[in-house]
């Protein structure tokens, strides 16, 4: 995992959480898989502060058994957190 800087308002230790997990799936007239979507909303900040920032994770199955990962959103929510320190 990337390292996280700490809080700019408190100097403390930030941490990351999933904050949501969520999944689709599609099928063609009930019968037929045709994919699914994964999606977790990663959050990166500091509780003391409750200073948060959040970004999505998708990831995507087909029928054919292929996972793609189309955004990585733990990484995401780091970089920002980061950039904003």
């Amino acid at each position: 995992m990337k390292e996280i800087k700490n809080c700019p308002f408190c100097g403390g230790k930030a941490i990351t959480m999933i904050d949501d997990a969520v999944v689709y799936t599609e099928q063609n007239g009930g019968t037929q898989f045709i994919y699914s979507i994964i999606e977790n909303k990663y959050k990166v900040g500091c509780p003391s502060c409750n200073v948060w920032v959040a970004a999505k994770s998708n990831i995507r199955q087909g029928a054919d058994g292929e996972v793609r990962i189309l955004s990585k959103g733990l990484d995401e929510a780091i970089d920002k957190w980061n950039r904003r320190v």
